[in-house]
């Protein structure tokens, strides 16, 4: 026989021992370039939405000032006619009524005059009317405090400074409560024909209009607006303790970030606008800040809205670190495993490779837990906020185009709420809802609508007796409800899923040409994230309330009920209540992973205690029997765990935590195999696994299992 050249036998095998570690280098590069597409990505979702922000929030002010633009052109109209002697004195009073009057907004109004400016012998005169009660209420300020003291600014310093508004101020002696004051000078002719300030033309405006303002504003579902003076004072908040303790948004209390907390002030400053990202005191999530000035005001209007809220994790994102992860573990098991094998047929794989490689496969599958947690959801891109009053009254444009076309009538909108205030789930697929429920009627439009809500798809429902309050022309009706819903939750990715519960709510007057709209101004905060329409008690046992949001839904019913015109079924939109809900996992943890862990462990001390060696095997009192036995005993556990998680959730599919179970059967039957085989047939084993002992390949087998089904199912 020829000898076999040892020279070029090492020739032969040196490009074999180079293919591994290339293979792995281009996994780890492969790995990495997903990475940096990722963060391209994100950076690029976050570009996008800083410009959309910066875009959103030029608009408001826009908006918010063709608004409030109203007060600033009545007041200085009437200043001018006075000035210009178009109103004789004895006119003022009809004058001033008429422009309090004029407009819903105004609140009340003054003209103010300076000492003795309006008659020689009278030294203050203002007189001041108010909308109070649903009434006009007249007084004279003159009888209440002395106007023209400094600390009154909307006198004295319009009087120094021009036309203005002032800043947010409680009036406790005529109008009881929190407002701002637009101030318009105007004048007479002074010696050698200088004009002279003489008094001023006020229009009040309560702080609380101005939320109804902003919160009619698009400011989106990401957060909520305010309005702050140029120096950062609050003008409205929502949060009115802000206004009422005088608080600025420039306090460094509010914000650990001082390089964003000095980019806030330049834009207050200046009057410039753009967008912020700060870090407020105790969060650990950033809170961006689009500003923009509110033309002729001196104020300026701040989106507030938590980066969680604009999260801006897509699929395809997701996709990359779902490969990254896939490229960067294989590319570890690669060199872990070229480490230890010279021949795969007689290596023995050493302990703490085995540790390692269980290791990297355990980070790995808890990365891609923490990857669901940000990106996993069943209707993750479907649902369609209804989150502003525009988009609101976008829909009842088209839908009151649409069915003009259709039925030659025009739709009544009834705005609805709802507000939860009990959440209980009495199955796996049955929840009950407590709470209440109000309808918003105008008496002149809504007269002969049928007062009342039905809920689709809840089963026994019990209304209260109707509460009915009126005030003017607006009639609230509020039952308070408990229902219970039937669901279809996703449960494919049980125990990390996040489902929502959405309640459908319908109009009882189904024939009546009416159509259910979310009654947005009843909600101080619209963000997702601040749960509007929940009590601020409401939880939910073994789930985390995560978003609540308004829908409106395209029909999906599928039948006329017999009507000729199938329009009057189809044609209005659903109107859903929504509340995204995340399973706890150290719920199911602690319920049914921990037997599992227990059985695991179990099955791999059974291979530990596994020998052919006839002395310890009677020393230790165990064998092919009582692996089989113990096998049996933790068989038993493990099933009736599985029947009870089955009898829990209800799923026509396997889904995730179902995959553990299995493993746990296989790996039992490879136990039971192995003791007998190890007696039997030790070569056949050896062969089965490559030389590699069962029980250094028990960890790092299971857990590479693990991985490769975790990675399937969140994949997708």
């Amino acid at each position: 026989m020829t000898s076999e050249n040892p020279v070029v036998k090492r020739r032969s095998r040196q490009p074999v021992n180079w293919i591994w570690p290339l293979v792995a280098i281009a996994l780890f590069v492969i790995g990495a370039l997903n990475v940096v597409e990722y963060f391209d990505l994100r950076a690029q979702s976050y570009e996008t939405i800083r410009q959309q922000e910066a875009t959103d929030v030029i608009a408001e002010a826009h908006q918010f000032h063709r608004i409030i633009d109203r007060a600033e052109r009545a007041a200085e109209k009437l200043a001018q006619a006075i000035s210009d002697g178009r109103i004789p004195m004895e006119s003022y009073n009809q004058a001033l009524s008429d422009l309090v009057q004029s407009d819903e907004l105004f609140y009340g109004g003054a003209i103010a005059f300076a000492p003795y400016a309006y008659k020689p012998q009278v030294e203050l005169y203002a007189p001041y009317f108010a909308k109070k009660n649903g009434s006009l209420e007249f007084m004279q300020i003159e009888d209440s405090y002395d106007y023209t003291l400094p600390q009154h600014t909307w006198f004295a310093a319009a009087m120094n400074s021009g036309s203005r508004w002032s800043d947010p101020y409680f009036d406790d002696s005529l109008g009881d409560i929190l407002m701002t004051t637009y101030s318009a000078v105007f004048y007479r002719d002074g010696p050698e024909g200088v004009k002279e300030a003489i008094g001023v033309v006020t229009i009040d405006i309560s702080i609380d209009d101005i939320g109804h303002i902003v919160q009619a504003l698009d400011y989106g579902s990401k957060g909520y607006a305010e309005v702050v003076t140029a120096d950062g004072a609050y003008l409205f908040s929502p949060k009115k303790e802000r206004v009422l303790e005088d608080e600025s948004i420039l306090s460094p209390a509010r914000w650990n970030d001082d390089e964003g907390l000095q980019r806030l002030r330049e834009h207050l400053l200046d009057g410039s606008s753009g967008v912020v990202k700060l870090t407020a005191a105790g969060e650990s999530s950033p809170t961006w800040l689009s500003i923009a000035p509110i033309e002729s005001t001196g104020w300026r209007i701040v989106d507030n809205f938590n980066q969680s809220e604009i999260s801006p994790y897509t699929v395809p994102m997701r996709h990359k670190l779902m490969y990254a992860i896939a490229a960067i573990v294989i590319g570890l098991i690669v060199l872990l495993v070229l480490g230890n094998f010279v021949k795969p047929t007689e290596g023995v794989l050493s302990w703490t490779t085995a540790a390692l490689l269980t290791l990297v496969f355990a980070i790995a599958v808890n990365v891609i837990w923490s990857i669901t947690g940000q990106y996993e959801s069943s209707r993750n891109g479907q649902f369609s906020a209804v989150s502003s009053q525009r988009e609101v009254l976008t829909v009842q444009r088209e839908m009151s185009v649409s069915s003009r076309q259709h039925t030659s009538r025009e739709p009544f909108f009834i705005p609805t709420g709802i507000y939860i205030e009990s959440l209980k789930f009495t199955s796996p697929n049955d929840i009950l809802i407590i709470g209440s429920v109000w309808q918003k009627f105008d008496l002149e439009k809504h007269g002969h609508v049928v007062r009342g809500v039905l809920f689709p798809g809840a089963e026994t429902v019990r209304m209260s007796e109707p509460s009915v309050s009126r005030s003017g022309n607006t009639e609230v009706v509020r039952w308070k409800f408990q229902g219970s819903l039937r669901l279809a939750l996703d449960y494919r990715r049980f125990p990390l899923i996040l489902d929502s519960v959405s309640l459908g709510l319908i109009p009882r007057d189904t024939l009546g040409n009416v159509m259910l709209v979310p009654d947005l101004g009843a909600y101080p905060f619209l963000a997702p994230k601040s749960l509007p329409g929940m009590g601020p008690n409401v939880f939910l046992a073994g789930w985390e309330l995560e978003r609540s949001f308004f829908e409106l839904r395209k029909s999906q019913q599928r039948t006329t009920y017999g009507l000729n015109d199938s329009f009057e079924i189809h044609k209005f939109p659903e109107l859903f209540w929504t509340v995204e809900v995340k399973k706890v996992f150290i719920h199911a943890f602690i319920s049914f992973l921990t037997p599992l862990i227990l059985a695991f462990i179990m099955v791999f001390i059974l291979l530990l205690l596994s020998t052919r060696d006839r002395e310890q095997l009677e020393f230790m009192r165990t064998g092919v029997g009582f692996d089989i036995g113990v096998s049996a005993s933790i068989f038993f556990v493990v099933v009736l765990s599985h029947i009870s998680l089955r009898q829990k959730i209800i799923s026509e599919e396997i889904f995730y935590l179902e995959y553990f179970y299995l493993l746990m059967y296989a790996n039992m039957l490879w136990v039971c195999f192995h003791s007998i085989m190890n007696v039997k047939n030790p070569d056949l084993i050896k062969y089965l696994t490559l030389g590699v002992t069962a029980k250094k390949a028990y960890f790092p087998v299971s857990f590479a299992i693990m991985f490769v089904f975790t990675w399937l199912t969140f994949f997708a």
